[in-house]
């Protein structure tokens, strides 16, 4: 699903700026900045869900390059009606600036509510 989701995420940026703007990364950011985030409930940066999407596209896993270096936190996910608050809290006591959470709802519906913008 996530996979998917950052594969949407990247076609809709390729959609709207096409071959104004080359870099994957300047597009994604840019279009997350200027449409996804306008349209979702998310607690995360543009750079954040693009150090996410790499993560996931390229490691299926939860650490990018941009998180090792300290430039971005990782995501970390919950699914369905899970409220993260919890966990971000403890993640915030024992690794201060290095977690986010998403629930992965609500960039799915972020997703659609930005396509049909």
């Amino acid at each position: 699903m996530l996979v998917l989701t950052y594969a949407s995420i990247d076609t809709l940026a390729w959609a709207v700026f096409g071959n104004s703007i080359k870099s994957v990364r300047e597009r994604f950011v840019k279009f997350c900045d200027e449409y996804l985030m306008k349209c979702g409930n998310l607690e995360c940066t543009s750079l954040e869900l693009y150090a996410a999407r790499c993560s996931v596209v390229h490691n299926l896993g939860w650490e990018s390059d941009l998180s090792v270096a300290g430039k971005a936190r990782s995501v970390f996910y919950s699914f369905g009606t899970d409220n993260p608050s919890l966990a971000q809290e403890a993640y915030d006591q024992n690794y201060p600036g290095k977690f986010v959470a998403v629930r992965a709802d609500d960039l799915l519906d972020a997703v659609e509510s930005s396509a049909a913008k």
